[in-house]
């Protein structure tokens, strides 16, 4: 038996005209009847959901699986249509639109002289393009994708869509056509990376955790502009009443977007974690932090000797009011499976609702605080 060619000269050979996918023994195609779609499941777990009209085609080169989706019939209108051939060669970069075609690569990481990462697989692919001479765009992509995920979309002289991403043991290549007036062609793209990135969604708990907090640099942006200002009413001179009360609004702002941020940071790490979020996510902890407010704010009002812990308590009531409208509102999305955490954007987000709710509280505080006088001398 030859011995398997390095993946790099395989990816030369099969991957640069757009990639195929094919079919092992334990791969398999079924129905879904409820919204008229296959779903494909491959040799290595992957499940992929692609239109109803369509057909896929699945093997193996050595450890490296290729699947091939075309439409089935000539009329995918009707099913008793003459069949649609399309041969293994004729997934090349100019027909996937043309054509109809889509493919999927599944490489293995631990394939020898495999890809090493896929921030060197961009770069390297974005140094192809740039000597090709087409059109083209890469982008990063791993917002509710792994890590390191991009897509690569050429314009001309072809219109082609890629996207490359990861699980903990394998890359990932989708390719198809791109062509926005194509009805079926964009149902196709949209179903099979959707269906993808569900796929993909616990790999990507397991890749980005510990990026949770670190990767994205728009949290620490987000504290310094809540924390700049709040530091600077807290360290205002002077006893005039306006000043006391600005400071006390800049200290005040400081504990509240502290201790709810730390809150809203609690919920989503273990709603991460422990895939709970469909009760721990940021519209749990804004709700928890709406309900909770306005009596800290009172209680504070009443530690401090205000006279009034009734009317803080009436102005930190309504933005908690209208924090926990919006947290109802985010509540029900993730309690009915229409969102999900999906790492890093939703703990900046979370710190967004948090910062914000515990600034708001915090300056009415400050604002609607009455002191008692003190006794003249």
């Amino acid at each position: 038996m030859k011995k398997l060619l390095p993946v790099s000269v395989f990816i030369f050979l099969f991957l640069t005209p757009p990639f195929s996918f094919s079919e092992s023994v334990k791969s398999g195609i079924s129905l879904d009847k409820k919204k008229w779609e296959n779903v494909f499941v491959g040799h290595y777990g992957e499940t992929l959901r692609f239109n109803f009209d369509y057909t896929a085609e699945a093997e193996l080169h050595g450890e490296i699986e290729v699947v091939r989706f075309h439409q089935r019939n000539v009329d995918s209108e009707n099913l008793l249509s003459p069949l649609i051939r399309v041969r293994p060669e004729e997934y090349v970069p100019e027909n996937f639109t043309r054509m109809r075609l889509m493919q999927l690569m599944v490489i293995p990481k631990n394939v020898p002289g495999g890809i090493g990462s896929l921030a060197e697989l961009k770069l390297a692919k974005d140094k192809e393009l740039a000597r090709s001479g087409v059109g083209y765009e890469v982008m990063t992509d791993d917002v509710i994708w792994p890590p390191d995920t991009f897509w690569v979309s050429i314009s001309t002289p072809y219109q082609l869509f890629q996207r490359y991403t990861q699980s903990d043991r394998h890359i990932f290549i989708l390719t198809v056509g791109e062509n926005k007036q194509d009805i079926p062609l964009t149902r196709l793209a949209e179903t099979a990376s959707n269906s993808l990135c569900l796929y993909l969604r616990g790999f990507n708990r397991q890749l980005g955790d510990s990026h949770l907090v670190y990767r994205d640099p728009f949290v620490w942006m987000l504290m310094l502009l809540f924390y700049v200002p709040a530091g600077i009413f807290a360290l205002l001179p002077g006893r005039r009443r306006w000043l006391q009360r600005l400071r006390l609004a800049g200290r005040s702002t400081l504990l509240f977007s502290s201790m709810l941020a730390f809150i809203g940071w609690v919920f989503i790490l273990i709603g991460w974690r422990y895939k709970l979020d469909r009760w721990l996510n940021d519209g749990s902890a804004w709700m928890l932090s709406s309900l909770l407010m306005p009596w800290v704010c009172r209680a504070a009002s009443i530690h401090l000797k205000g006279r009034r812990p009734w009317r803080v308590f009436f102005w930190t009531a309504l933005p908690s009011l209208f924090a926990g409208v919006g947290a109802l509102a985010l509540m029900l999305d993730y309690a009915g499976g229409d969102m999900h955490l999906s790492g890093d954007v939703n703990f900046g987000f979370a710190m967004l609702l948090q910062m914000a709710l515990g600034a708001a509280c915090g300056l009415l505080l400050g604002l609607a605080h009455d002191p008692e006088r003190e006794a003249p001398r």
